[in-house]
C-alpha cells in the first residue's frame, strides 16, 4: 500500500511496527443499532452497572459479535457509564 502525498491516518488505522506503512485495521461502532440493543438488554438483564459483567455476559451470549479480535471491552463500557452519569453525552 502506498500513499502519494501527505496523508494522515484515522484514530482506527495503526502502523505496522519498524514501519511507515499503516496496517490495513477496521473501527466498530459499538452503538450502532444491530450491537447496542445487545449491550442495554445485557444491562437490564444483569441489573448491573459493572462493566465486566456485562462484557462477560456479551462475550459468551454473542461471541461472533463482541469476542473476536479487537472485540468490546470492559473499559468501553465503563467509559460510557462515567460519562452518562456525569450528565454528559456520550
Amino acid at each position: 500500500m502506498t500513499f502519494k502525498g501527505k496523508h494522515t491516518l484515522s484514530r482506527c488505522e495503526q502502523r505496522a511496527k519498524n514501519s511507515d506503512q499503516p496496517q490495513l485495521s477496521f473501527c466498530t461502532g459499538w452503538q450502532h443499532p444491530f450491537l447496542w440493543t445487545k449491550i442495554v438488554a445485557a444491562q437490564a438483564k444483569l441489573k448491573t452497572w459493572s462493566a465486566a459483567e456485562i462484557v462477560k455476559y456479551l462475550h459468551k451470549t454473542y461471541p461472533q459479535d463482541f469476542a473476536s479480535k479487537g472485540g468490546l471491552h470492559k473499559g468501553t463500557i465503563h467509559k460510557w457509564i462515567v460519562r452518562d452519569l456525569d450528565g454528559n453525552k456520550g
